[in-house]
């Protein structure tokens, strides 16, 4: 099963990043956000968003202390919130709208790339389980198959042998029916009794 699952990811992973990627994610987030705010006529939280989107980016960008070779965003699509964006504003207000901002792009990392991963890993893992079932009738339906023909061939054989031992018990009914025959009628023709002579004609048991 775990097989299946890497392989399906890698699969998976592939036709994603093909598709869309993180980084295009956190590119169009802030500007979805604003959007949604503007649609709720939040004009404070949305001049606040404009003010610190290009910080919030920044931080986003920088190297990671606990992800060696990976940057912030990493921590993000891990869920883990970095001290960092708490360091952009010292107001209370702004520090939650931040916060907003981050968890909004976490959603859509979560909506357009995880949850859609996840269902497609569970699809093709069922597909794989499906084949697996499949190859598994295969392999039993031959060796049923297999016995059913030895079977059919050992009652051919049994009868072939059958037939044969008749034959030849035939032919030998025929060949003493013809030597007794000759025997007899020879002596009828040289004149001899057969009634005196019959035990002495050569005859095969049970025949």
């Amino acid at each position: 099963m775990y097989k299946v699952r890497e392989k399906s990811r890698r699969r998976l992973g592939t036709c994603l990043d093909n598709e869309i990627s993180i980084d295009d994610i956190i590119r169009e987030s802030p500007y979805k956000f604003e959007l949604e705010l503007e649609a709720q006529n939040k004009v404070k939280e949305l001049e606040i968003i404009r003010n610190h989107v290009c910080n919030f980016l920044t931080i986003l960008e920088s190297p990671s202390l606990i992800l060696r070779g990976k940057s912030r965003k990493w921590e993000l699509i891990r869920g883990v919130y970095n001290d960092k964006f708490n360091n952009i504003s010292k107001i209370k207000e702004e520090k939650a709208v931040i916060k907003e901002l981050w968890n909004f792009i976490y959603d859509e990392i979560k909506k357009r790339i995880w949850i859609p991963r996840c269902d497609e890993i569970e699809r093709l893992e069922k597909k794989e389980e499906i084949k697996k079932s499949d190859l598994r009738l295969k392999k039993q339906e031959p060796e049923g198959h297999q016995n059913k023909l030895l079977e059919t061939e050992n009652s051919k054989n049994k009868k072939t042998t059958e037939n044969l031992e008749k034959t030849k018990e035939n032919n030998i009914k025929n060949q003493i029916k013809i030597v007794t025959l000759g025997k007899l009628m020879g002596a009828i023709t040289d004149g001899i009794n057969i009634d005196e002579n019959w035990d002495t004609i050569i005859k095969l048991p049970y025949y």
